[in-house]
């Protein structure tokens, strides 16, 4: 295989998530017509909770800490809970995912300006870096003397590999992630929140009222009933380690972008899926 194809293939590839069909003609969409709304959701949070505490590429400490488990339509929707819940002192850092600066309400602040009772989030992975944001422990320690509520983005979470993430301190209040990224179900967002004790806000009077689409809650369980968050890693883990000895990249915990040695990191999802296509 010539190393200067499969680079320029990486050179062509626009900064954008990945993104598949093949997972879509390989799922069939079970029929749930004879199982009850509230079974059907509480199977489908069950499910996605066990192999969530499950993963094994990258651990996450303390995650059966959060108990309480509520069903949201994507990670977007567990941010715009937040902005409603906390419009006065919900705040963001820098990297943050691009919805955030589309909102225009310019609440991104530095470590050093962290007020006291304040509601923060962080992505986890941060996208623009693939990993845990170096500013987190700061960030934790300064929340936990000021009496703030922690609160973590983890949509990227299900198709990292190596990372390592500790939710033990009792400022952490929330985690969310969604099957957009690990099944390529961005179009059909749904994923779960899970907290540290019971919320009553929206997405929670939300899940009590049985408003979530039932269509979403079966897809969901469908896909999680036939494949396993790590089903992409296994899928291209191979080709992956291939792309990055074949063009001299450092491997990075996200399995579309490496980092292009003493530069900047890089997606490949063209270089990807031309050697997947012509190896299978």
């Amino acid at each position: 295989m010539q190393r200067q194809t499969i680079q320029n293939l990486i050179n062509a590839t626009p900064k954008v998530t990945w993104s598949e069909q093949e997972i879509h003609s390989h799922t069939a969409l079970t029929n749930f017509d004879k199982v009850d709304y509230a079974k059907l959701k509480k199977d489908f949070e069950n499910l996605f909770v066990e192999k969530l505490s499950n993963y094994k590429l990258s651990t996450a400490n303390g995650i059966d800490q959060f108990t309480n488990i509520d069903t949201i339509i994507g990670c977007t929707q567990y941010i715009d809970n937040l902005y409603q819940s906390h419009p006065k002192n919900f705040f963001i850092f820098k990297n943050e995912f691009a919805y955030h600066k589309s909102l225009r309400l310019n609440n991104e602040i530095s470590v050093d300006d962290i007020e006291p009772n304040s509601h923060l989030l962080i992505s986890v992975p941060q996208a623009h870096s693939c990993a845990v944001p170096e500013i987190l422990p700061v960030v934790i320690k300064l929340a936990e003397e000021r009496n703030c509520s922690l609160h973590l983005d983890m949509a990227w979470w299900t198709i990292t590999k190596g990372l390592n993430i500790d939710l033990s301190s009792p400022c952490v209040k929330t985690l969310a992630t969604s099957l957009s990224k690990p099944f390529s179900l961005s179009r059909n967002r749904i994923g779960i929140r899970m907290s540290r004790s019971e919320i009553n806000d929206a997405v929670s009077i939300q899940n009590k009222k049985n408003i979530v689409p039932r269509v979403l809650l079966e897809l969901g369980l469908s896909y999680l009933q036939q494949h396993d968050l790590d089903y992409m890693w296994k899928k291209y883990g191979t080709h992956y380690d291939l792309i990055c000895n074949l063009c001299r990249l450092r491997p990075l915990p996200v399995f579309f972008m490496a980092r292009e040695i003493g530069q900047k990191n890089v997606h490949i999802n063209k270089a990807l899926e031309y050697i997947y296509s012509n190896q299978k």
